[in-house]
């Protein structure tokens, strides 16, 4: 993958948060991993919501999509706030669909659509509370390694 075609994907990610956490107090996140090895998704993905302080959110419902592009692994999580609402077959249904698409399609499509539907659950649990000063609490990033 050459480094404009990363930055591209980077932009366009960050992009699709920003839409998604529009109208909504919940926080997504993004992190793609260039690891050759990748062991177990889950666990280095729980490492980076706690990290990257998505555990902090005024109402506990942020949320981090970890993908490795290159292995085509992935995982998902989300903070009790959003998991209490959802329950645990909404993520298993998701983490169905983007394993379907990361084999389907660039990943890149794979996760802004994941980060749309996802944004759109926020927003029905979680919609911007009249004197929320500040509801998007986490920059857009897309962090990488």
């Amino acid at each position: 993958m050459a480094i404009g075609e990363l930055d591209t994907s980077a932009h366009r990610i960050s992009d699709a948060i920003a839409q998604a956490e529009a109208g909504t107090s919940g926080e997504l996140r993004v992190h793609i991993s260039h690891r050759l090895i990748e062991l177990n998704p889950m666990k280095r993905a729980r490492k980076l919501f706690t990290k990257q302080e998505l555990h902090l959110t005024k109402y506990r419902n942020g949320v981090l999509i970890y993908v490795n592009p290159r292995r085509k692994k992935f995982a998902i999580v989300g903070d009790q706030g959003i998991h209490t609402r959802v329950g645990q077959e909404y993520w298993n249904q998701w983490a169905a669909k983007l394993q379907e698409d990361l084999r389907s399609t660039h990943y890149e499509n794979a996760v802004c659509d994941a980060i749309k539907n996802i944004g759109d659950t926020l927003k029905k649990y979680f919609p911007v509370q009249e004197g929320d000063e500040n509801p998007n609490e986490l920059p857009n990033i897309v962090t990488e390694d």
